[in-house]
């Protein structure tokens, strides 16, 4: 009887296992769809992760860094299964069924699916070890893509950009140079160019834009940020050339765009290795430059026909119909075939009746006014001018804002809002919740007119336009760079109402400047901001006041001078990468709408803050700060936005319990707005 029990459980057991194995099996082939979704998720996840550890791993060697063996054996590992998880997705997808596609096939499902479940625990197992290896953000290469309505390939451009490809191609052509007048296309067509190029995969491309003043620094700055390169330590051009020289790897094919060249450039000095693997691609309005700089490669890009003028003029005008069609080709004429002056005048003539057509074409033929131009723009100019006028007088005075910054800059959106209201343009508006809004319609006109181009939370200039604006504003908007040459032309500025200073290096005793209304002072760390004691003095009817370092190695010491305390009109006062000293008398500005404090570093926020009855906006980000600075924030009653981001605490550890008591207080400003 026990020999018959003990061979009863012996064939249940078996009987339980042989059970139990074939549903496992079994689950293989129910479960397959599901094993599949898990199997492409888990393999989408892991090719993320590889490709960040690729852009890691590259970025090390920019950066002169021998990454781990560990870092390098595990991304190969993953190469390896996914190459291994594609052709099983083949494989099932080849086999997933029988009889002509009537019936699944079980045995390949069963096979396939017990396969797929186990190179998914291996996807995931290698995933969780290289995830943490992973930084939580990385520098961002940019990739500029040209948008559409820039580009329109007319023959003149398709043969000019089929040109510069060929060249590309040409292993003996290193040194590309692309020549044409101001407002021809020259920048629309080489974004384009670079856009076809990083599509099609033939070179790793950088794009810097150099201007009239070329600063070495932010070429190399331009350059990094597109291959991936930070600039950590280097402080100096030189340190930072050998740098970007060494980033530039053998085994890789690179595209470095310059735009806008004025003058010779040495590649050398700014860190670019011209060679077989490296090209450059330059335009210029200056075909000189190709001589001095040994280029091989010339193209011209000529101008639009007669004909593809009046068609461009048609795309931002709109249908043309009789008796507007005569009037459409004396002013494309008028225009002399420049494609930035076309799209202006075309843009501002939209959806106006024919006599305002005639009236412009009557202000684009008027010659009697002298223009102290470049030689041979000076019809363009007009044009341009002719679309700043059309706009009312507080968007003109916004137009000539932008203007304020130099040639080619990239301007915050948000930096325009809160100068327009430190300069108190829009005189009825008192809330910058409202500012915001009608500067944000403003740029929208001026875009749609095609004065500057947007792109996200920035706009720019054309460089046309940036110097018909200059030119408008008859030096009372002045844009002063170099080392001396504030020093050198302080004596000239006394109607100057508007002034951005680069790089100074020497300061007058006083900037005899008193109608100036707004004041930018910035440099990139070469050359800190030390101010004499009574530069501020005659300043009496300052409203704005920027001091910008923008170097992210040193923050130069910046004591306020007394001579600051008088500027009894100012409004808006933005301080960035400096080191505060006696930063408590901003109380003395009462006048004060705005502070901005930007990568700074401070003992504390000043209380006396909490007296300044004016302040609607305060921001404070990036800053190293000493002390509990939310017991100081919650003092400031009178705020309608802080901004308060991303700021060093050394001295305290936020908990939920101070946080907590820190939303309570400032839910009790009955101005601020979240």
């Amino acid at each position: 009887m026990a020999g018959t029990d003990c061979g009863v459980n012996f064939a249940a057991g078996l009987a339980v296992s042989i059970v139990t194995a074939v549903g496992r099996q079994a689950c293989y082939c129910y479960e397959f769809n599901n094993l599949a979704t898990k199997l492409r998720k888990e393999q989408e996840d892991l090719i993320s992760i590889r490709d960040d550890v690729q852009s890691q791993l590259n970025e090390d060697k920019a950066n002169n860094k021998e990454p781990s063996r560990y870092t390098e054996r595990k991304f190969e590992e993953a190469n390896e299964l996914i190459d291994k998880v594609s052709k099983l997705k083949e494989e099932a997808e080849a086999k997933k069924s029988c009889c002509d596609g009537v019936c699944p096939n079980w045995i390949c499902r069963c096979l396939v699916g017990k396969k797929a479940k186990e190179k998914t625990e291996a996807m995931k197992q290698l995933n969780n070890e290289l995830r943490p290896k992973l930084p939580f953000s990385r520098h961002k290469s940019l990739k500029y893509v040209c948008p559409s309505e820039d580009f329109i390939p007319f023959k003149c451009t398709e043969d000019t950009r089929n040109a510069i490809l060929r060249a590309l191609k040409d292993d003996k052509k290193i040194r590309i140079g692309l020549h044409g007048m101001g407002g021809c296309g020259k920048t629309s067509l080489l974004e384009e160019v670079r856009k076809e190029v990083e599509d099609r995969k033939l070179f790793k491309t950088a794009f810097a834009v150099v201007s009239s003043n070329p600063s070495y620094y932010a070429i190399q700055q331009s350059i990094a940020e597109c291959i991936g390169l930070t600039f950590k330590t280097e402080k100096y051009v030189r340190d930072r050339a050998a740098k970007l020289l060494m980033a530039f790897q053998e085994d890789k094919k690179y595209l470095v765009i310059l735009d806008d060249v004025w003058q010779f450039l040495d590649f050398r000095d700014i860190g670019i290795p011209v060679r077989e693997n490296c090209k450059v691609l330059l335009s210029t309005r200056q075909r000189q430059i190709f001589d001095m700089m040994k280029f091989d490669a010339p193209i011209d890009l000529l101008l639009l026909t007669n004909e593809e003028a009046l068609e461009l003029f048609k795309t931002y005008a709109g249908e043309i119909k009789d008796p507007f069609q005569e009037v459409a080709q004396q002013i494309t004429y008028e225009c002399h075939r420049l494609p930035v002056a076309i799209k202006a005048v075309a843009r501002t003539l939209k959806d106006k009746e024919l006599h305002a057509w005639k009236d412009g074409l009557r202000t684009l033929k008027d010659r009697r006014r002298p223009l102290n131009i470049e030689k041979g723009l000076e019809d363009p100019y007009r044009c341009l001018k002719y679309s700043i006028n059309e706009l009312d007088a507080k968007e003109i005075s916004l137009d000539l804002l932008c203007a304020l910054w130099p040639s080619d800059s990239e301007i915050a959106t948000e930096a325009m809002i809160r100068f327009a209201f430190g300069l108190d343009i829009f005189r009825d508006i008192h809330s910058y919740e409202t500012a915001r809004n009608r500067v944000r319609t403003a740029i929208d006109k001026f875009k749609d007119h095609c004065l500057l181009f947007k792109e996200g939370r920035y706009v720019k200039l054309h460089d046309m336009f940036h110097a018909s604006a200059l030119w408008e504003a008859k030096g009372k908007t002045q844009v002063i760079t170099g080392p001396r040459q504030l020093v050198a032309q302080a004596d000239c500025m006394k109607d100057t109402n508007r002034l951005y200073c680069h790089g100074a290096e020497e300061f007058p005793d006083q900037l005899l400047c008193p109608e100036l209304e707004i004041l930018i002072v910035s440099n990139n760390g070469e050359c800190p901001s030390k101010f004499p004691d009574m530069f501020f003095q005659q300043l009496m009817k300052l409203k704005v006041l920027a001091i910008k370092n923008a170097s992210i190695q040193t923050k130069p010491d910046l004591l306020l001078l007394p001579s600051i305390e008088g500027l009894k009109m100012l409004r808006t006062f933005c301080l960035r990468g400096c080191t505060l000293i006696n930063i408590s008398m901003f109380e003395k500005l009462e006048m004060l709408h705005t502070i901005e404090l930007l990568d700074c570093v401070m003992t504390e926020l000043p209380k006396e803050l909490a007296n300044l009855e004016s302040l609607k906006l305060l921001e404070v980000s990036n800053c190293e700060i000493e002390g509990n600075p939310y017991k100081v924030l919650a003092t400031y009653l009178r705020l309608e936005e802080l901004y308060f981001v991303e700021n060093h605490l050394p001295e305290m550890v936020p908990t939920a319990q101070n946080m907590a008591e820190f939303f309570h207080q400032i839910g009790s400003f009955k101005d601020l707005r979240s």
